[in-house]
């Protein structure tokens, strides 16, 4: 059966996974002002307004794609998808699993 759940982290930030009959889930969030610094894989543009995703990176046991939303060359939005993920380990806490990740990769030690 499948199940849906939604966690609110911080106060604000809004999570929601959905666990399937395979016992893995698929999750999307969005997150705060973040740095965005993947190499797009795609992108959607719809007038000035520009939505991209990241290839699916590999992090732990499961994957992870980050999107990044664009108005005007401006990065107003940023938001991610999980997959692969075992129901058992869904929390709010995989919040800060994406969070700490995103901050790593896109620090400005590691962007250059």
């Amino acid at each position: 059966m499948v199940q849906v759940a939604e966690y609110v982290v911080e106060e604000f930030v809004k999570i929601v996974a959905v666990c399937g009959d395979d016992g893995t889930a698929e999750i999307v969030g969005d997150l705060p002002a973040l740095p965005y610094c993947f190499p797009k894989s795609e992108c959607l543009h719809v007038g000035n307004v520009e939505v991209c995703w990241s290839e699916w990176l590999r992090l732990s046991d499961f994957l992870l794609r980050v999107e990044g939303s664009m108005v005007e060359g401006f990065l107003k939005a940023i938001s991610f998808h999980i997959k692969g993920i075992k129901c058992e380990e869904v929390s709010g806490d995989i919040y800060y699993v994406v969070r700490d990740h995103i901050l790593k990769e896109c620090s400005e030690d590691n962007s250059s």
